[in-house]
């Protein structure tokens, strides 16, 4: 009866040292999770650790690309600034070790300036999870300038679950004495069945002489197109902000806002003629992408089973310590 009773003993004492190593490597896992971080633009593939079942997410689109200067001088025609992405914040549930999609979208590209020793081209829509709109062409016998590009959507996407941030729009193109107007921002997160096939966003307009291109829209299907402009009597529009969505029974906890960081999904400047020598608008920031794991919930031990995972632990110091001390046998 005695011997079964301390083998009883001994099965619940293993039992406890079990679950406080578990909850011992939660609580490890838990304070040393890693954030991996993605800032240059393409699609990554992120590996969920062993033990991981859901994933904190920040996704930022990419900016959009400012609109070209007037080359008229003695006129305030400025090129519009590019608009800053979306930053959308999530949980996502995953399964350990499946695999996550991450997309990081590009900024759109600055629109030039006709006349001024450049080809009148619109700014590239940044590409992403959904490109961004292509800036619209000046006219071609004016000296006005050419939309910027709108930025690329970023993206996170597993099992279905998809959190995506829309790209800034692109800024329209000076028209002599009016400037371009500024891109839109990346539009706050909404839910969306089709989230996972949203669309690009639209190019900027081209139409007649002497006028500026629209701003190309960002990343996903809110990205409207700029309007063109006309000189001395209408600016020319920016895009407008790429959609921001999220859907999948695995998504939780989504928050919104407009990336407000420098350089990271932020809008370019939009060219300036006043100042000597001009300044030459810019493409819009990459976006950003980051993941961070959260290991799965432990059984939380009783006291009774961390007083013997402790003392266990006091022992095998002890007995350790007392090995030290000991005399080799030919002392």
């Amino acid at each position: 009866m005695q011997q079964k009773q301390s083998v009883q003993g001994g099965h619940a004492t293993r039992r406890a040292w079990a679950r406080g190593a578990v909850a011992v490597a939660a609580l490890t896992l838990a304070a040393g999770a890693q954030a991996d971080d993605y800032a240059a633009p393409g699609i990554y593939a992120y590996n969920v650790p062993a033990g991981v079942t859901s994933i904190t997410v920040r996704v930022v689109g990419g900016g959009g690309g400012g609109g070209g200067y007037d080359v008229a001088s003695g006129f305030s025609g400025a090129g519009g600034a590019g608009g800053a992405a979306a930053d959308v914040s999530a949980v996502i549930a995953v399964t350990p070790l499946s695999t996550v999609s991450v997309v990081v979208g590009a900024g759109g590209g600055r629109g030039t300036s006709d006349s001024d020793g450049n080809t009148p081209a619109g700014g590239m829509g940044g590409a992403g999870g959904f490109a961004g709109g292509t800036g619209g062409l000046a006219g071609t016998s004016g000296a006005s300038g050419s939309g910027g590009g709108g930025g690329g959507s970023s993206a996170v996407s597993v099992a279905g679950n998809v959190v995506q941030a829309g790209g800034g729009g692109g800024g329209g193109g000076g028209s002599w004495g009016y400037p371009g107007a500024a891109g839109a921002a990346g539009a706050v997160a909404a839910i969306s069945a089709t989230c996972a096939s949203a669309g690009a966003g639209v190019n900027g307009a081209s139409i007649g002489v002497g006028d500026g291109g629209g701003g190309g829209g960002g990343g996903a299907p809110l990205g409207t197109a700029g309007t063109a402009g006309g000189d001395n009597n209408t600016a020319a529009g920016g895009g407008g902000g790429g959609q921001s969505c999220y859907t999948g029974a695995g998504v939780s906890g989504v928050t919104s806002a407009t990336a407000g960081t420098t350089g990271v999904g932020s809008g370019g400047a939009g060219g300036q003629n006043t100042s000597n020598p001009r300044v030459a608008a810019l493409a819009g920031s990459a976006g950003f992408v980051s993941v961070v794991p959260t290991a799965a919930p432990a059984a939380v031990p009783t006291l009774s089973e961390w007083s013997l995972l402790l003392l266990g632990a006091a022992a095998a110091a002890l007995g350790m310590r007392g090995m030290r001390r000991r005399p080799s046998a030919g002392a």
